[in-house]
């Protein structure tokens, strides 16, 4: 094998694909129950325009989708760093 082929690790095609769609549906989830949590713990708060129950649901998805998002890049950044680290050989 020459310096430029890639090999390919356990997580490869099928398996990456159900790993990536089975924590990105974990993440909505537990996104979802706590923006549930925060919109109505905060809900009093709301300016007297926000008390429809529309602008409520958007709030939820929004934020749960938004959530999602951030950690997904929050995991990029730590398996790139995690790929660069400089393994010990012992």
């Amino acid at each position: 094998m020459t310096g430029t082929e890639q090999t390919w690790g356990p997580l490869h095609g099928c398996a990456f694909g159900l790993m990536t769609a089975g924590m990105g549906g974990l993440l909505l989830l537990i996104n979802g129950a706590v923006m549930l949590g925060v919109h109505y713990g905060l809900r009093d708060l709301y300016p007297p325009g926000l008390d429809n129950p529309r602008i409520g649901q958007l709030i939820i998805f929004l934020g749960t989708v938004a959530l999602a998002y951030v950690q997904w890049r929050l995991v990029d950044f730590v398996v790139d760093r995690l790929r660069r680290a400089p393994h010990d050989p012992h």
